[in-house]
């Protein structure tokens, strides 16, 4: 994979990106400044999961296929190294999760309603909703029960920052969103502990021109039966196939 590996990319670099991205061919300017959708665009990152038990850790690989016309509408594709699609679409409201299909799968199963990733121009205070499941929390004992299946909460994401700095191993990233979402998870723990709500905590740093730099997953209970702890991704590399 070659790569654009960015150690300091801010709004002024966005036109170069756009420059370099077209001169390498496919759909370079397709979604927004923030959640790009150019064919060929590649993300690595790198995933840690830390709770009770210890800390694991893996990549994670995204490419961009890029646009197509489906059911008479312009959808967007990413495909992820375990090959599940995701399809999304873009209109003046922002960018929008629309379908997925996993690679056990022949066609997308739509998402209804359409999740909203991003708004097109996120200001400081901007708020939507999209439902959420656990991502770190399971069971030590097995009971049969698949968390992500059996709990759907909904999320509610506000915009905290537009200008924020962050650093992962791809590089320092300037002028980014962070986004905010918060849930709350009612169920059963065990025993002694009864039902309790779980707060699931996620932050997302968004930069111009690249997209997703970081994101963090906080789910966390007090419960000698129960994992819980954090999920992060940071970005490793970003550029083209």
């Amino acid at each position: 994979m070659s790569g654009i590996v960015p150690t300091v990319f801010t709004r002024s670099a966005y036109a170069f990106a756009l420059v370099l991205l077209a001169a390498c061919g496919g759909d370079g300017e397709a979604g927004t400044d923030l959640f790009p959708l150019g064919e060929g665009m590649t993300w690595r990152y790198a995933t840690t999961t830390t709770n009770q038990q210890g800390t694991t850790r893996d990549v994670h690989e995204v490419v961009s296929l890029g646009g197509r016309t489906i059911d008479g509408a312009r959808q967007y594709v990413r495909r992820t190294a375990s090959g599940t699609d995701y399809h999304f679409m873009v209109d003046d409201e922002g960018v929008w999760r629309v379908g997925k299909r996993l690679i056990v799968e022949l066609e997308q199963q739509p998402d209804v309603p359409r999740r909203m990733v991003l708004p097109r121009d996120p200001q400081v205070g901007a708020q939507w909703q999209n439902t959420t499941h656990p991502y770190v929390l399971r069971r030590l004992v097995h009971d049969g029960v698949d968390m992500r299946r059996a709990y759907v909460v909904p999320m509610n994401y506000t915009v905290e920052e537009i200008d924020a700095t962050v650093s992962v191993p791809a590089g320092e990233f300037t002028d980014c969103v962070r986004v905010l979402g918060q849930a709350e998870l009612q169920m059963y723990v065990d025993g002694p502990t009864g039902m309790r709500s779980i707060p699931l905590v996620t932050e997302e740093w968004y930069a111009p021109g690249v997209g997703l730099v970081k994101l963090r997953r906080t789910e966390t209970i007090d419960s000698t039966l129960m994992a819980s702890g954090t999920l992060e991704m940071t970005l490793l590399a970003v550029g083209r196939e």
